[in-house]
């Protein structure tokens, strides 16, 4: 079990002192607010005390029962969860019979509270984590493109203790209204503690990022080359959204940058279409296929010493292969190089003769 018995002797102490103050101390208030306007002594004043002090003795109650509930949560959830190092929130809203929004709602409430110590969420495997050294569980292949959003909801119950206090504070009384305000939000602020915004999970479909397809140049062979990259570079895209490793994804958004210079240049100079056959026929395929079979393997959830072997290998070529497409891009601009080195010598050589002549 991943129970705090602390967290909740902590919660049973403070339920218990909450409705106990909401028995004697609001109801104090009240009756106080009730005798003093039964006096005469001033009518706003004790309804406006009366209001308060019933204000108090619902909040106290509310507050001493939500704390009374989330024992309750926390045992209702250990018992799904029992000892397991990892698990899946989807399957706890499932044998919860509650929505996935409730669940992680739930458990990210209760780990706050201090209900279960070392969780953490792997918000990649879609999992609840209470040991790191422990691999992902089996994923079904239609979740690989689902990934899980964090969303906060409004502070609804803190807003509206916050308005009723104001509310009730400036009852009859103008000119009670600007104090009135001020502790209002000050009710506000001290209620987020109490009754904070939910945060939970929303389940999407993994943002693949979109390429435009590349516009006709009138060059059918230029052409056919910014087809063939446009796939590869489609397909690129798509592994850098899903490999999370660093050592392939810093290397591999070089090259795509690398691989936006090349085309840029060509588009600009067609003549150098021809000297790319080997860069979009060997290269760009050999890449993709790489990073294909690195995801492939990533995924498989028992690594012996091949697949591991495997992935440190594509892993070193990957960060390799940076050097090769900036290699590329570079002898693009051998023949411009050329033509200065000329020009530059033959500008030295005229320097050289005007200067023997003076």
């Amino acid at each position: 079990m991943h129970k705090n018995k602390k967290a909740k002797t902590s919660d049973i102490a403070f339920g218990i002192l909450s409705i106990l103050l909401s028995l004697i101390a609001a109801p104090m208030l009240t009756l106080f607010g009730v005798i003093w306007a039964s006096l005469g002594q001033s009518v706003a004043l004790g309804v406006n005390a009366a209001a308060l002090g019933l204000l108090l003795a619902g909040t106290w109650i509310f507050a001493g029962v939500k704390a009374m509930l989330r024992v309750e949560k926390s045992a209702r959830y250990s018992k799904i969860i029992g000892a397991h190092p990892r698990f899946k929130i989807s399957d706890v809203a499932q044998v919860s019979g509650k929505s996935l929004k409730s669940v992680s709602a739930d458990l990210k409430m209760l780990r706050k509270r201090g209900y279960f110590e070392g969780m953490s969420f792997d918000t990649e495997n879609k999992e609840v984590v209470f040991s790191s050294k422990s691999p992902p569980l089996l994923q079904l292949n239609e979740e690989a493109d689902i990934v899980y959003k964090e969303n906060k909801s409004p502070p609804v119950t803190a807003i509206i203790l916050s308005l009723l206090t104001a509310a009730s504070f400036s009852l009859f009384e103008l000119m009670l209204l600007v104090p009135a305000l001020v502790i209002g939000v000050g009710v506000f602020f001290l209620s987020l503690h109490f009754f904070p915004s939910q945060v939970y999970f929303t389940e999407e479909r993994r943002k693949t990022p979109k390429m435009k397809k590349p516009s006709s140049t009138g060059n059918e062979e230029l052409d056919n080359l910014l087809a063939s990259v446009y796939e590869s570079k489609k397909e690129m895209l798509r592994l850098s959204a899903v490999i999370k490793t660093p050592k392939i994804r810093e290397p591999l958004g070089e090259i795509m940058k690398t691989v936006d210079e090349i085309v840029s240049y060509v588009i600009e100079n067609p003549a150098k279409v021809r000297s790319l056959r080997q860069f979009v026929g060997y290269y760009l395929p050999t890449t993709v296929n790489f990073l294909k079979t690195y995801e492939e393997l990533q995924e498989k959830p028992n690594k012996g010493e091949n697949i591991l072997t495997t992935l440190h290998k594509i892993e070193e070529t990957t960060g390799k292969l940076t050097d090769v497409y900036k290699r590329e891009y570079d002898d693009l601009f051998s023949d411009k190089a050329m033509d200065i080195s000329a020009e530059a010598a033959v500008m030295q050589a005229i320097i050289k003769e005007n200067n023997n002549i003076i």
